[in-house]
């Protein structure tokens, strides 16, 4: 079960194919997406991130982003999901946006 679960995060985020992968060969956004897929690994109620786009290409985020908001609207259970960004593109598509 655990290994479905890490396989359907890797494919949500686009790297799954890159399962058999060692760090030092996936590029930046690569090592981005597989440690946001380890973070929901274990199905946390919480999960706060920093600038989780930052280095993506505007596929990638894209990517990225709509994995966040699928586990914040239909997770099991459903998650809080903060991200802090400098993204006006990212800040405007949430459902709640709190500036400082």
């Amino acid at each position: 079960a655990r290994e479905r679960r890490a396989t359907m995060l890797l494919d949500r985020l686009g790297v799954a194919d890159l399962s058999d992968s060692y760090p030092k060969e996936l590029s930046g956004g690569e090592m981005r997406r597989v440690s946001i897929a380890r973070a929901l690994m274990n199905g946390p109620k919480l999960l706060i991130l920093d600038e989780p786009t930052r280095g993506l290409n505007a596929d990638d985020e894209v990517t990225v982003f709509a994995a966040l908001a699928k586990l914040a609207h239909t997770g099991d259970p459903k998650h809080c999901v903060i991200v802090l960004t400098a993204s006006r593109e990212i800040a405007e598509a949430a459902d709640t946006l709190f500036e400082i």
